[in-house]
């Protein structure tokens, strides 16, 4: 099968990674995850990069994993419409193609398992709502 650029949901693409900065600036705030997840890294906010860099980074990798998400749902098929199945096929490739591929780093990085939970946490919502938005823009 050939894979063309008129396959990729543009728009659907802009507003997945749009989210996906929405919900990592809810998820790692302080009352949710910030500070269990300031505490796994030992991070102190005055050590904080420029956001302005690290949105920006974050909205390239989002609009790259969004761009290739949309080709996963075009191959498979999935009618335009169905959140359903966008939203299965976003958390599945989380948990078992992001998740299964960056697991084993935590474990030669000795992090642990509370530390790759939370961004896992992260993860699992931010592509299983591109999956749902890839579907229904």
């Amino acid at each position: 099968m050939d894979i063309h650029l008129d396959m990729i949901n543009w728009l659907g693409v802009i507003a997945a990674a749009i989210s996906s900065i929405l919900i990592g600036g809810i998820w790692y705030a302080p009352p949710i995850m910030g500070r269990a997840w300031m505490k796994e890294t030992g991070f102190v906010e005055e050590e904080a990069a420029d956001p302005k860099f690290a949105i920006l980074t974050s909205f390239i990798a989002n609009f790259i994993f969004a761009i290739g998400l949309s080709l996963v749902i075009t191959l498979a098929g999935i009618q335009s419409g169905n959140w359903f199945a966008g939203a299965h096929i976003g958390f599945f490739v989380a948990i078992l193609l992001v998740g299964a591929g960056t697991w084993q780093n935590y474990a030669f990085e000795n992090k642990s398992f509370k530390h790759f939970a939370i961004h896992s946490g992260n993860q699992i919502i931010s592509m299983t709502l591109t999956g749902i938005l890839l579907v229904l823009i």
